[in-house]
């Protein structure tokens, strides 16, 4: 947790002056050498949306990204995510098949280089809104 008052790790939202949560942080949030990531409930729809973006900082992150959501309101639907880095495409999933979410059962292993340009984004093809949530866990490493 940031101090009162404090700076939050460098994210879009974390602990007010108050104490108090002000929202999903929806970029890269430093504590310790620990580092995380929540977009928070998103809803998508027929075009690709941003979930999380940020640009890391003087060191390097190893950790997972998880995916969760309303993945039995999908039907037949596509699920449709991609990670990229400095708006290079390095993952991209496109699920037709997630009625039980078997394919996020286990989170996505991810490595960030030093001063990185992050995009995580979704979207899902039937023209349907449905909420999703991504997560970044992990660690982070300075040389």
């Amino acid at each position: 947790m940031a101090p009162i008052g404090g700076p939050t790790g460098g994210g879009q939202a974390g602990f007010g002056s108050g104490g108090s949560f002000t929202g999903p942080a929806e970029a890269l949030e430093l504590v310790g050498n620990h580092a995380y990531a929540y977009s928070g409930v998103k809803t998508i729809g027929g075009s690709l949306s941003d979930m999380i973006k940020f640009t890391s900082g003087n060191y390097y992150f190893v950790g997972s990204l998880g995916i969760e959501g309303e993945f039995d309101d999908l039907g037949s639907s596509t699920l449709q995510i991609q990670v990229l880095f400095n708006d290079s495409i390095i993952f991209f999933t496109k699920d037709s098949s997630l009625q039980d979410s078997t394919r996020w059962d286990t989170p996505t292993p991810l490595i960030i280089p030093s001063y990185t340009e992050v995009t995580i984004k979704g979207t899902e093809n039937s023209g349907n809104s449905v909420n999703f949530e991504a997560l970044l866990t992990g660690r982070i490493y300075r040389g």
